[in-house]
């Protein structure tokens, strides 16, 4: 494990340096501890495998299959058939807007959904960063071409709206990177 973390640190410094997030001077202090902070974050708490999520249906995807993931450095298990709601405090989604759900499992097997922000492209829409105590598993992109969307309320396959799940294998690394905020 002391290996794999000392390997993806290096990686992880050689692709920000490609990236031009490392001057000529070297790498700031607060980007170092952001990379640190993200590196150890995705060592304690990552998926192993797919989510198998479904948005057919009800007003909130359900799994499709057992999960299992890490939370802390802790294996946790998501049972099929656990339906992931969204929080009731999460506001609405304006019409002709794209926005990205964060699905999160903690400890227990409970999985709970928190939204990024709004924009008026999948590309512009980011998705919140990961709550403590949680683990990533996926994300539910919502494009609402009519009227607005109230998560937990409206049925993620009505009319005018769109709901597409993508599994989070690896948070912003690679092909997989997806914007995650603070």
């Amino acid at each position: 494990m002391k290996k794999l973390i000392i390997m993806s640190v290096v990686v992880a410094i050689a692709l920000a340096s490609f990236a031009g997030n490392i001057s000529s001077t070297g790498l700031a202090q607060g980007d170092l501890t952001d990379l640190l902070q993200g590196l150890s974050f995705y060592a304690l708490n990552h998926i192993d495998g797919k989510a198998y999520l479904l948005t057919s249906g009800g007003a909130s995807p359900t799994t499709n299959a057992t999960i299992t993931y890490t939370v802390n450095g802790v294996y946790a298990t998501m049972n099929a058939g656990t339906a992931c709601t969204f929080k009731s405090d999460l506001p609405v989604q304006a019409a002709g807007t794209y926005k990205k759900y964060m699905i999160q499992g903690n400890a227990s097997g409970v999985a709970t959904v928190s939204a990024g922000i709004a924009a008026s492209s999948a590309a512009l829409a980011v998705l919140p960063y990961p709550k403590s105590g949680f683990c990533p598993i996926a994300y539910v992109q919502i494009v609402r071409t009519s009227l607005s969307f109230t998560p937990g309320v409206t049925s993620l396959n009505a009319t005018g709206i769109t709901a597409r799940v993508v599994d989070l294998p690896a948070i912003n690394s690679g092909k997989y990177s997806v914007g995650l905020t603070r």
